[in-house]
C-alpha cells in the first residue's frame, strides 16, 4: 500500500468493543456509537437489522436472547458481516459520497496477527472505503495523551479497554516494550455478575454489571463508603428483586482482573532498558481507556511500582485523539504506520 501524505478525506477509526469512535480531519466533533450490532432471522438466514444505539436498546432488553451481539473484541474482528454494518453506519455519518476515495487509519492491538490485521484492511474495502492503514493502539494513545513519543526518551502508557488491556514504553516514535493481555472491562463485568450471582443468587444484565461498575466500581476497598441498588432476578424464586452493592463489593469481585493488570505492568517495567526506566521516574505511568476510571486503580498501580500514575485527560479519546493527530502530520504517520 502506498505511503504519503494523508489526504483530507480520510478518517480516522477508533474500533473499541464497547464504542465505535470516528473522527475527520478539521474541525467537525467527533461521531460515535455502541460497537453493538442486532440480527434478524431472515428467509435466507440472520442478517444485521440494527446497530449502534438501537442494537444497544434491544441487547439491554432482550439480554442474550435479543441477537444483538459485541463483533469487536479487543480491537479484533470477531465477526465480519457486523463490523462492516458498524463501518457503513459510520461512514455515512461522517463522509457520505467522499468514502469511495478515503482511507482510514484504524487503531489495532500492537500485537495483533497479520491474520487480524489482514480482516481490517479487507472488511474497511467491504464497507465502502479506499482501503487503510493500522496503527498500533498503544502509540496512538500515547499521541492522544499528548506524551512525547518521538523524543529518544522513555514514556508509558496502559491502554485499559472494554476487551483488552495494553501496556507500552514508547521512544522514539516505536514502541520499546510492550504487553497486551485480554482482559480489562468486559472481563470486569463479567466478574461483577459472577460475584452476585455466587454470593447473592441474583442475576443480573451485562448492562446492569456495567453500570455498578461505572458507578461504585473500584480496584480495592475506596476510602470513602459508595453504594448502589441494583435490580435483578432472584435464582431460587424466579422473582424480581434488589440488592445494595457496595465498592467494597466490587473490589473483591473484579480482583483477579486488576491483579493480572497490575502484574502486566509490572512484566512491561522489568522488560524496559534502564535508561528508560529512569526516564519514567519523572514522567510517570498514564492511563487511558474508559476502564482506566475504575476508582482505585492509579493508586493500586502506584503501591505496585513506585511511579506516579496519571489519568489522561481524556482517557476515553485517547487513542482517537491520537488518531486525528496523525490526520495532519505524514511525517509521523509514516514512522508509526503498520502496513497491511
Amino acid at each position: 500500500m502506498p505511503r504519503g501524505p494523508v489526504r483530507a478525506a480520510e478518517i480516522a477509526i477508533d474500533p473499541g468493543s464497547w464504542t465505535l469512535r470516528v473522527a475527520t480531519r478539521g474541525d467537525r466533533a467527533p461521531w460515535s456509537t455502541p460497537s453493538i450490532v442486532a440480527r434478524t432471522a431472515g428467509p435466507d438466514g440472520a442478517r444485521v437489522a440494527l446497530t449502534g444505539g438501537e442494537a444497544r436498546s434491544r441487547l439491554e432488553s432482550g439480554g442474550g436472547e435479543s441477537g444483538a451481539v459485541r463483533p469487536i473484541r479487543g480491537g479484533v474482528v470477531e465477526d465480519w458481516d457486523g463490523v462492516e454494518a458498524l463501518l457503513r453506519a459510520a461512514i455515512a455519518q461522517t463522509l457520505g459520497p467522499a468514502a469511495a476515495t478515503a482511507r482510514a487509519l484504524v487503531a489495532v492491538p500492537s500485537d495483533a496477527s497479520e491474520t487480524e490485521r489482514r480482516a481490517w484492511l479487507e472488511v474497511l474495502r467491504a464497507a465502502g472505503l479506499a482501503g487503510g492503514r493500522l496503527v498500533p493502539s498503544g502509540l496512538a494513545a500515547a499521541l492522544g495523551a499528548q506524551l512525547p513519543i518521538s523524543l529518544a526518551t522513555g514514556s508509558m502508557i496502559v491502554v485499559v479497554g472494554a476487551g483488552r488491556t495494553e501496556a507500552i514504553v514508547c521512544s522514539v516514535a516505536g514502541t520499546v516494550v510492550r504487553r497486551s493481555v485480554k482482559v480489562a472491562g468486559e472481563a470486569m463485568d463479567a466478574q461483577i455478575a459472577q460475584w452476585l450471582r455466587r454470593n447473592h443468587n441474583l442475576l443480573v444484565t451485562p448492562p446492569v454489571a456495567e453500570r455498578i461498575k461505572i458507578e461504585v466500581g473500584a480496584a480495592r476497598p475506596p476510602s470513602h463508603f459508595v453504594q448502589m441498588r441494583v435490580s435483578g432476578r432472584d435464582l431460587a424464586t424466579g422473582s424480581p428483586t434488589v440488592f445494595d452493592i457496595h465498592g467494597a463489593h466490587v473490589a473483591e469481585a473484579v480482583r483477579e482482573s486488576v491483579e493480572r493488570i497490575r502484574d502486566v505492568v509490572l512484566e512491561v517495567l522489568r522488560d524496559t532498558p534502564p535508561e528508560l526506566c529512569a526516564d519514567l521516574l519523572g514522567s510517570g505511568v498514564f492511563l487511558a481507556g474508559g476502564g482506566a476510571r475504575l476508582r482505585e486503580l492509579d493508586g493500586v498501580l502506584r503501591d505496585a511500582t513506585g511511579l506516579p500514575i496519571l489519568l489522561a485527560d481524556h482517557p476515553e479519546r485517547a487513542v482517537l485523539d491520537g488518531l486525528v493527530k496523525l490526520l495532519g502530520d505524514a511525517d509521523l504517520l509514516d514512522r508509526v504506520t503498520q502496513e497491511g
